[in-house]
Protein backbone atom coordinates (compact mmCIF):
# COMPACT_ATOMS: atom_id res chain seq x y z
CA UNK A 1 0.00 0.00 0.00
CA UNK A 2 1.29 3.45 -0.89
CA UNK A 3 2.53 5.64 1.97
CA UNK A 4 0.34 8.57 3.01
CA UNK A 5 1.27 11.30 5.45
CA UNK A 6 -1.24 11.02 8.29
CA UNK A 7 -3.62 13.94 8.87
CA UNK A 8 -2.07 14.96 12.18
CA UNK A 9 1.43 15.22 10.72
CA UNK A 10 -0.02 17.15 7.76
CA UNK A 11 -1.50 19.71 10.16
CA UNK A 12 1.66 19.98 12.23
CA UNK A 13 4.13 20.56 9.42
CA UNK A 14 4.93 24.11 8.37
CA UNK A 15 4.14 25.21 4.81
CA UNK A 16 7.31 27.28 4.30
CA UNK A 17 9.45 24.48 5.69
CA UNK A 18 7.87 22.01 3.25
CA UNK A 19 8.73 24.36 0.38
CA UNK A 20 12.36 24.56 1.52
CA UNK A 21 12.50 20.77 1.78
CA UNK A 22 11.16 20.26 -1.76
CA UNK A 23 13.64 22.77 -3.19
CA UNK A 24 16.48 21.00 -1.41
CA UNK A 25 15.57 17.61 -2.93
CA UNK A 26 15.09 19.10 -6.40
CA UNK A 27 11.30 18.87 -6.61
CA UNK A 28 8.87 21.66 -7.56
CA UNK A 29 7.82 23.67 -4.51
CA UNK A 30 4.93 25.66 -6.01
CA UNK A 31 1.34 25.35 -4.86
CA UNK A 32 -0.69 25.32 -1.67
CA UNK A 33 0.14 23.09 1.27
CA UNK A 34 -2.08 20.18 0.19
CA UNK A 35 -0.37 20.17 -3.22
CA UNK A 36 3.07 20.09 -1.58
CA UNK A 37 2.00 17.18 0.63
CA UNK A 38 0.63 15.28 -2.37
CA UNK A 39 3.88 15.87 -4.29
CA UNK A 40 5.96 14.57 -1.39
CA UNK A 41 3.78 11.47 -1.08
CA UNK A 42 4.10 10.80 -4.81
CA UNK A 43 7.90 11.12 -4.64
CA UNK A 44 8.11 8.88 -1.59
CA UNK A 45 6.09 6.21 -3.35
CA UNK A 46 7.91 6.36 -6.72
CA UNK A 47 11.41 6.62 -5.25
CA UNK A 48 11.95 10.29 -6.08
CA UNK A 49 12.53 10.95 -2.37
CA UNK A 50 13.91 8.26 -0.09
CA UNK A 51 12.09 7.54 3.16
CA UNK A 52 15.33 8.07 5.08
CA UNK A 53 15.66 11.63 3.67
CA UNK A 54 12.03 12.33 4.62
CA UNK A 55 12.67 10.97 8.13
CA UNK A 56 15.74 13.23 8.48
CA UNK A 57 13.59 16.22 7.55
CA UNK A 58 11.00 15.27 10.16
CA UNK A 59 13.68 14.91 12.83
CA UNK A 60 14.94 18.44 12.11
CA UNK A 61 11.41 19.83 11.92
CA UNK A 62 10.25 18.34 15.21
CA UNK A 63 13.51 19.13 16.98
CA UNK A 64 13.36 22.80 15.95
CA UNK A 65 10.48 24.30 13.92
CA UNK A 66 7.48 26.27 15.25
CA UNK A 67 7.73 28.66 18.17
CA UNK A 68 9.36 26.77 20.99
CA UNK A 69 9.66 26.84 24.76
CA UNK A 70 13.08 25.41 25.49
CA UNK A 71 13.48 24.31 29.11
CA UNK A 72 17.01 23.67 30.32
CA UNK A 73 18.40 22.37 33.57
CA UNK A 74 21.90 21.59 34.77
CA UNK A 75 22.43 17.96 35.73
CA UNK A 76 24.10 16.47 38.77
CA UNK A 77 27.04 14.64 37.17
CA UNK A 78 27.07 12.04 39.96
CA UNK A 79 23.52 11.02 38.97
CA UNK A 80 24.43 10.20 35.35
CA UNK A 81 25.88 6.76 36.12
CA UNK A 82 23.06 4.91 34.37
CA UNK A 83 23.61 6.67 31.04
CA UNK A 84 27.37 7.26 30.83
CA UNK A 85 28.18 3.95 29.11
CA UNK A 86 26.35 2.01 26.39
CA UNK A 87 25.87 -1.04 28.59
CA UNK A 88 24.26 0.84 31.44
CA UNK A 89 22.15 2.93 29.06
CA UNK A 90 20.85 -0.22 27.36
CA UNK A 91 20.04 -1.75 30.74
CA UNK A 92 17.99 1.33 31.65
CA UNK A 93 16.07 1.20 28.36
CA UNK A 94 15.39 -2.54 28.67
CA UNK A 95 14.16 -2.13 32.24
CA UNK A 96 11.72 0.56 31.04
CA UNK A 97 10.54 -1.62 28.13
CA UNK A 98 12.07 0.56 25.39
CA UNK A 99 14.15 -0.76 22.46
CA UNK A 100 17.91 -0.40 22.94
CA UNK A 101 18.72 0.21 19.26
CA UNK A 102 18.45 3.64 17.69
CA UNK A 103 15.23 4.15 15.74
CA UNK A 104 12.89 6.79 14.33
CA UNK A 105 9.22 6.26 13.52
CA UNK A 106 8.17 9.91 13.25
CA UNK A 107 6.57 9.49 9.82
CA UNK A 108 4.31 6.70 11.08
CA UNK A 109 3.45 8.07 14.52
CA UNK A 110 -0.25 8.32 15.41
CA UNK A 111 -0.66 8.00 19.21
CA UNK A 112 -4.16 7.30 20.51
CA UNK A 113 -3.74 8.59 24.08
CA UNK A 114 -1.97 11.30 26.05
CA UNK A 115 0.51 8.76 27.43
CA UNK A 116 4.06 9.49 26.21
CA UNK A 117 5.11 7.24 23.34
CA UNK A 118 8.82 7.08 22.47
CA UNK A 119 9.02 7.64 18.70
CA UNK A 120 12.66 8.61 18.18
CA UNK A 121 15.89 7.62 19.89
CA UNK A 122 19.47 8.37 18.91
CA UNK A 123 22.76 8.45 20.76
CA UNK A 124 26.20 9.96 20.08
CA UNK A 125 29.09 7.81 21.32
CA UNK A 126 32.81 8.07 21.86
CA UNK A 127 33.74 4.37 21.81
CA UNK A 128 31.73 2.95 24.73
CA UNK A 129 31.09 6.34 26.36
CA UNK A 130 27.79 8.13 25.80
CA UNK A 131 28.11 11.83 24.94
CA UNK A 132 24.57 12.82 24.01
CA UNK A 133 21.13 11.20 23.98
CA UNK A 134 18.18 12.46 21.93
CA UNK A 135 14.62 11.26 22.41
CA UNK A 136 11.28 12.36 21.06
CA UNK A 137 7.99 11.49 22.74
CA UNK A 138 4.63 11.84 21.00
CA UNK A 139 1.18 12.02 22.52
CA UNK A 140 -2.36 12.92 21.47
CA UNK A 141 -3.84 16.31 22.33
CA UNK A 142 -7.29 17.83 21.85
CA UNK A 143 -7.47 21.41 20.57
CA UNK A 144 -10.35 23.77 19.89
CA UNK A 145 -10.80 25.15 16.40
CA UNK A 146 -13.25 27.90 15.40
CA UNK A 147 -14.96 26.96 12.10
CA UNK A 148 -17.73 29.58 12.08
CA UNK A 149 -18.61 32.49 14.33
CA UNK A 150 -19.69 30.96 17.63
CA UNK A 151 -19.04 27.40 16.44
CA UNK A 152 -16.04 25.56 17.86
CA UNK A 153 -15.07 22.00 17.05
CA UNK A 154 -12.49 19.79 18.72
CA UNK A 155 -9.54 18.41 16.77
CA UNK A 156 -7.28 15.59 17.82
CA UNK A 157 -3.63 16.22 17.04
CA UNK A 158 -0.23 14.78 17.76
CA UNK A 159 2.23 16.83 19.75
CA UNK A 160 5.90 16.15 20.33
CA UNK A 161 8.39 16.65 23.15
CA UNK A 162 12.04 16.73 22.08
CA UNK A 163 14.57 15.81 24.77
CA UNK A 164 18.34 16.11 24.67
CA UNK A 165 20.63 14.93 27.45
CA UNK A 166 24.11 16.33 26.92
CA UNK A 167 26.31 14.31 29.26
CA UNK A 168 29.52 16.18 28.39
CA UNK A 169 27.94 19.57 29.17
CA UNK A 170 25.82 18.18 32.03
CA UNK A 171 22.70 19.74 30.53
CA UNK A 172 19.12 18.65 29.94
CA UNK A 173 17.11 20.36 27.19
CA UNK A 174 13.36 19.78 26.76
CA UNK A 175 11.81 21.54 23.75
CA UNK A 176 8.04 22.01 23.71
CA UNK A 177 5.54 23.70 21.43
CA UNK A 178 3.24 26.04 23.38
CA UNK A 179 -0.43 25.52 22.66
CA UNK A 180 -2.77 28.35 23.54
CA UNK A 181 -6.02 26.53 22.80
CA UNK A 182 -5.59 23.18 24.53
CA UNK A 183 -8.50 21.79 26.51
CA UNK A 184 -6.39 20.12 29.22
CA UNK A 185 -4.47 22.13 31.81
CA UNK A 186 -1.67 19.54 31.49
CA UNK A 187 -0.97 21.04 28.09
CA UNK A 188 0.82 24.03 29.59
CA UNK A 189 4.52 23.82 28.94
CA UNK A 190 5.58 23.97 32.58
CA UNK A 191 3.43 20.95 33.47
CA UNK A 192 4.96 19.15 30.50
CA UNK A 193 8.46 20.01 31.66
CA UNK A 194 7.60 18.64 35.11
CA UNK A 195 6.11 15.50 33.60
CA UNK A 196 9.06 14.66 31.35
CA UNK A 197 11.81 15.66 33.77
CA UNK A 198 10.15 13.33 36.30
CA UNK A 199 9.96 10.61 33.64
CA UNK A 200 13.70 10.95 33.06
CA UNK A 201 14.33 10.73 36.79
CA UNK A 202 12.35 7.47 36.89
CA UNK A 203 14.06 6.15 33.76
CA UNK A 204 17.68 7.12 34.46
CA UNK A 205 17.73 8.32 38.12
CA UNK A 206 18.80 11.77 36.89
CA UNK A 207 19.01 14.55 39.45
CA UNK A 208 18.90 18.26 38.68
CA UNK A 209 21.01 21.11 40.02
CA UNK A 210 19.87 24.57 41.12
CA UNK A 211 19.63 27.02 38.20
CA UNK A 212 19.38 30.32 40.11
CA UNK A 213 22.72 31.43 38.63
CA UNK A 214 20.96 31.94 35.28
CA UNK A 215 19.53 35.16 36.71
CA UNK A 216 23.11 36.48 36.76
CA UNK A 217 23.51 35.32 33.15
CA UNK A 218 20.49 37.48 32.33
CA UNK A 219 22.19 40.47 33.97
CA UNK A 220 25.29 39.83 31.86
CA UNK A 221 23.12 39.77 28.72
CA UNK A 222 21.38 42.98 29.78
CA UNK A 223 24.64 44.75 30.60
CA UNK A 224 26.34 43.85 27.33
CA UNK A 225 23.40 44.67 25.07
CA UNK A 226 22.49 47.98 26.71
CA UNK A 227 26.11 49.12 27.07
CA UNK A 228 26.91 48.28 23.45
CA UNK A 229 23.86 50.18 22.20
CA UNK A 230 24.43 53.23 24.42
CA UNK A 231 28.20 53.61 23.90
CA UNK A 232 28.04 56.05 20.91
CA UNK A 233 25.79 58.41 22.88
CA UNK A 234 27.87 58.12 26.04
CA UNK A 235 30.91 59.11 23.97
CA UNK A 236 29.07 62.14 22.61
CA UNK A 237 28.36 63.42 26.12
CA UNK A 238 31.79 62.58 27.55
CA UNK A 239 33.53 65.82 26.33
CA UNK A 240 30.99 67.83 28.37
CA UNK A 241 31.86 66.02 31.61
CA UNK A 242 34.07 68.80 33.03
CA UNK A 243 31.52 71.50 32.29
CA UNK A 244 28.72 69.43 33.81
CA UNK A 245 30.79 68.95 36.99
CA UNK A 246 31.44 72.70 37.26
CA UNK A 247 27.77 73.56 36.78
CA UNK A 248 26.73 70.99 39.39
CA UNK A 249 29.32 72.35 41.85
CA UNK A 250 28.01 75.92 41.40
CA UNK A 251 24.31 75.03 41.55
CA UNK A 252 24.77 72.71 44.56
CA UNK A 253 26.41 75.53 46.48
CA UNK A 254 23.72 78.03 45.41
CA UNK A 255 20.93 75.67 46.48
CA UNK A 256 22.56 74.76 49.78
CA UNK A 257 23.14 71.09 48.97
CA UNK A 258 26.00 69.25 50.75
CA UNK A 259 27.81 68.81 47.42
CA UNK A 260 27.22 67.72 43.84
CA UNK A 261 27.26 64.00 44.84
CA UNK A 262 24.98 64.21 47.91
CA UNK A 263 22.17 63.36 48.37
CA UNK A 264 22.26 62.23 44.72
CA UNK A 265 24.99 62.11 42.11
CA UNK A 266 23.95 65.14 40.05
CA UNK A 267 26.66 64.94 37.34
CA UNK A 268 25.79 61.31 36.65
CA UNK A 269 22.07 62.09 36.45
CA UNK A 270 22.63 64.99 34.07
CA UNK A 271 24.98 63.00 31.83
CA UNK A 272 22.40 60.22 31.61
CA UNK A 273 19.66 62.70 30.82
CA UNK A 274 21.67 64.01 27.86
CA UNK A 275 22.43 60.45 26.75
CA UNK A 276 18.72 59.66 26.91
CA UNK A 277 17.90 62.72 24.81
CA UNK A 278 20.47 61.68 22.18
CA UNK A 279 19.07 58.14 22.10
CA UNK A 280 15.52 59.40 21.67
CA UNK A 281 16.65 61.76 18.92
CA UNK A 282 18.40 58.94 17.05
CA UNK A 283 16.15 56.06 18.06
CA UNK A 284 15.96 54.33 14.68
CA UNK A 285 19.73 53.88 14.51
CA UNK A 286 19.88 53.06 18.21
CA UNK A 287 17.56 50.06 17.73
CA UNK A 288 19.04 48.97 14.39
CA UNK A 289 21.85 46.51 13.82
CA UNK A 290 25.43 47.76 13.77
CA UNK A 291 28.72 45.86 13.72
CA UNK A 292 29.32 43.94 16.92
CA UNK A 293 25.78 44.44 18.18
CA UNK A 294 24.19 41.16 19.28
CA UNK A 295 20.69 42.43 19.96
CA UNK A 296 18.49 44.79 21.94
CA UNK A 297 16.62 44.52 25.25
CA UNK A 298 12.87 44.92 24.74
CA UNK A 299 11.56 44.35 28.26
CA UNK A 300 12.70 43.17 31.68
CA UNK A 301 11.42 41.97 35.03
CA UNK A 302 13.29 41.62 38.30
CA UNK A 303 12.69 41.46 42.04
CA UNK A 304 15.02 43.17 44.51
CA UNK A 305 16.07 42.00 47.99
CA UNK A 306 13.01 43.60 49.59
CA UNK A 307 10.68 41.57 47.36
CA UNK A 308 9.72 44.58 45.25
CA UNK A 309 9.05 43.61 41.64
CA UNK A 310 9.88 45.84 38.70
CA UNK A 311 8.61 45.51 35.14
CA UNK A 312 9.81 47.73 32.32
CA UNK A 313 8.47 47.32 28.81
CA UNK A 314 8.39 49.18 25.55
CA UNK A 315 5.45 51.06 24.14
CA UNK A 316 4.48 50.11 20.60
CA UNK A 317 7.48 50.88 18.43
CA UNK A 318 9.55 52.11 21.37
CA UNK A 319 12.16 50.42 23.51
CA UNK A 320 12.70 50.25 27.24
CA UNK A 321 15.36 52.94 26.83
CA UNK A 322 12.53 55.48 26.50
CA UNK A 323 10.79 54.15 29.60
CA UNK A 324 11.03 56.29 32.76
CA UNK A 325 11.24 53.20 34.94
CA UNK A 326 14.33 52.00 33.08
CA UNK A 327 16.25 55.16 33.97
CA UNK A 328 14.85 55.28 37.48
CA UNK A 329 16.00 51.73 38.27
CA UNK A 330 19.39 51.60 36.53
CA UNK A 331 21.37 52.04 39.74
CA UNK A 332 19.29 49.39 41.51
CA UNK A 333 19.86 47.04 38.59
CA UNK A 334 23.61 47.55 38.87
CA UNK A 335 23.46 46.71 42.59
CA UNK A 336 21.14 43.74 42.15
CA UNK A 337 23.01 42.19 39.19
CA UNK A 338 20.28 39.69 38.36
CA UNK A 339 17.00 39.48 36.45
CA UNK A 340 14.02 37.16 36.59
CA UNK A 341 13.07 37.68 32.96
CA UNK A 342 14.42 39.42 29.86
CA UNK A 343 12.81 39.90 26.48
CA UNK A 344 15.56 40.16 23.85
CA UNK A 345 15.62 40.79 20.13
CA UNK A 346 18.67 38.86 18.86
CA UNK A 347 20.20 39.82 15.52
CA UNK A 348 21.09 36.83 13.34
CA UNK A 349 24.71 36.78 12.10
CA UNK A 350 24.00 35.50 8.57
CA UNK A 351 21.53 38.33 7.90
CA UNK A 352 21.64 41.31 10.30
CA UNK A 353 18.31 42.58 8.99
CA UNK A 354 16.71 39.44 10.46
CA UNK A 355 16.17 38.90 14.15
CA UNK A 356 14.61 36.51 16.65
CA UNK A 357 12.41 37.62 19.55
CA UNK A 358 13.14 35.58 22.67
CA UNK A 359 12.01 35.55 26.30
CA UNK A 360 14.61 34.40 28.84
CA UNK A 361 13.60 33.32 32.35
CA UNK A 362 15.55 32.14 35.36
CA UNK A 363 14.00 29.70 37.87
CA UNK A 364 15.46 27.45 40.58
CA UNK A 365 14.51 24.19 38.80
CA UNK A 366 15.18 25.28 35.22
CA UNK A 367 15.80 28.18 32.92
CA UNK A 368 13.59 28.90 29.95
CA UNK A 369 14.34 30.24 26.49
CA UNK A 370 11.12 30.88 24.60
CA UNK A 371 11.23 31.60 20.86
CA UNK A 372 8.40 33.68 19.43
CA UNK A 373 8.76 32.58 15.81
CA UNK A 374 9.27 29.59 13.58
CA UNK A 375 12.99 28.81 13.48
CA UNK A 376 15.52 26.88 11.51
CA UNK A 377 17.86 24.70 13.53
CA UNK A 378 20.81 26.97 12.84
CA UNK A 379 19.04 30.09 14.16
CA UNK A 380 17.89 28.30 17.29
CA UNK A 381 21.31 26.87 18.06
CA UNK A 382 22.92 30.29 17.49
CA UNK A 383 20.69 31.90 20.12
CA UNK A 384 21.14 29.05 22.61
CA UNK A 385 24.92 29.08 22.27
CA UNK A 386 25.07 32.91 22.44
CA UNK A 387 23.06 32.93 25.67
CA UNK A 388 25.30 30.23 27.18
CA UNK A 389 28.38 32.28 26.26
CA UNK A 390 27.29 34.90 28.83
CA UNK A 391 28.10 32.54 31.68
Amino acid sequence: MDYQINKRLRNYLNYESLKVFLKRVGVSSTGVKNELIARIEECLNNGGISHSVWEEFLVDELKHGHNRSVYRSKLNSASLTKIKTVGRLNDSFQTAGYPVDEFSMLKDTYPDSDDPELVHYSVILDKDNVQKIEMCFAYRILTNRVVLEGIVIQDDETDYVWIEINIIAGLLTISLRPRGNMTESSGHTYQLFEKYSSLLTDLFSIRYLDNEDFKVVLFNVFKELTSRAETPYVQQVKPLEEEINEICDRFSETLGLPNKLEPINLPLRIRRLFERALIQNDFFNFKSYSEGKLGTIEKFHYADDTGARINASANDGDGIELSDIYFDTRDTIEDQRSFNKLWVKWFLPDSPTKYVDVRLEGHPKYYLIHFFKYLSGGDKEYVLSTVEAFR
